[in-house]
């Protein structure tokens, strides 16, 4: 019965250890957001490029492609994440 799904999952529910890994990210970068504002304000542009498309990859769902996010929104990404971090530590 090959390419029939016979049990596991339910097509299009998410993988429950992809999300906690996600999650468990969110939370690293939350903590740790104006260290690693300073890193990329450090790095050549191409550098601090790659790694904000390597961080979108794990941070948005498979459908959306990170290579294809323009440099506005990875920047509201950062953005978004360092709100969160001030949001919890009010």
């Amino acid at each position: 019965m090959k390419g029939r799904k016979t049990g596991g999952r339910k097509q299009g529910t998410p993988n429950r250890t992809s999300a906690e890994i996600r999650q468990a990210l969110i939370e690293i970068l939350n903590n740790n957001l104006d260290r690693l504002q300073t890193a990329i304000e450090k790095m050549k542009d191409e550098e601090a490029g790659k790694l904000l498309v390597t961080l979108a990859k794990h941070l948005t769902y498979s459908e959306q492609s990170p290579e294809k996010l323009t440099e506005s929104q990875l920047l509201q990404v950062l953005n978004y994440l360092k709100d969160e971090q001030n949001r919890d530590q009010k």
